[in-house]
């Protein structure tokens, strides 16, 4: 089996379950998935060698996060890493994209910065483009808005994410998870261009070991992650997942995106 094939976060072998293409989109995706019942991650390799140019072409006229939860949920994710973190002020939004989550954080007090493959409309000085590596500093909180399904490497982005992070640091982000009991080949999460990576609940915990993360908490969409290094202990960490629960199932953003999207859980 070529080792594109192999399951991504835990290395099993998989299978192929189904093709299918993104909305909009002319391509016939083979999607795979572990066999490891302790994972069942589900990738496609389709794009594992494409050029950046390629992959840019891939991106034109889609519109990454949409709106609201685009602008929006960097902040809440951060507000909620506070629960854990209440001095968290520099912030890195992975995935900005246009930026517009960036300059809500920048609005709201933080000092926040972007990193993205494409040049963001706004917020320009604050957010670096093209390679990594030329993304400095450490910071309090690392967010990522529907990213994780765009990584074709996901362990090593998720090992330099957490390279990126000061001790104590949290890492937000929002991803929704398949469930391969309720999810085939018409869930409409795969209809959105470059989802390429699908995660099981169990895949996020896998990942999270793999890449120096303790998960703190993983419900709906929402996840929230801590360095390993720096995790609280005991009942110290339960009151604070209570209360990072508590705070996401209150937050606003939480019920418009909710509401926006729970007729297409299928």
């Amino acid at each position: 089996m070529p080792k594109s094939r192999l399951c991504k976060i835990c290395g099993s072998e998989t299978i192929l379950v189904f093709n299918r293409g993104w909305s909009g989109k002319p391509y016939n995706l083979s999607y795979y998935r572990c066999n490891d019942e302790k994972c069942i991650f589900l990738h496609t390799d389709y794009i594992d060698n494409w050029s950046d140019e390629q992959i840019s072409k891939m991106y034109e006229g889609h519109i990454c996060g949409g709106g609201d939860q685009r602008e929006y949920l960097p902040l809440d994710k951060v507000n909620l890493a506070k629960v854990i973190l209440p001095n968290a002020h520099k912030i890195l939004d992975v995935g900005s994209g246009e930026g517009l989550g960036v300059s809500v954080l920048r609005k709201a007090g933080f000092e926040a910065y972007g990193y993205d493959v494409v040049p963001p409309n706004v917020c320009q000085e604050y957010i670096t483009t093209g390679d990594r590596a030329c993304v400095g500093g450490t910071y309090d909180v690392v967010t990522a808005i529907e990213v994780l399904e765009h990584l074709i490497e996901p362990v090593d982005t998720c090992r330099w994410i957490a390279s990126l992070l000061k001790e104590g640091g949290v890492f937000a982000f929002s991803t929704y998870t398949f469930d391969p009991n309720r999810h085939d080949a018409n869930w409409w999460y795969l209809d959105i261009v470059g989802h390429v990576s699908l995660h099981t609940r169990s895949s996020l915990r896998l990942l999270a070991e793999a890449s120096g993360f303790t998960v703190v908490t993983d419900v709906f969409s929402t996840h929230v992650w801590i360095r390993k290094d720096s995790i609280p202990t005991g009942a110290a960490t339960k009151i604070k997942t209570k209360h990072v629960l508590k705070k996401l199932l209150d937050s606003q953003s939480y019920q418009v995106v909710w509401n926006r999207i729970k007729t297409k859980i299928a």
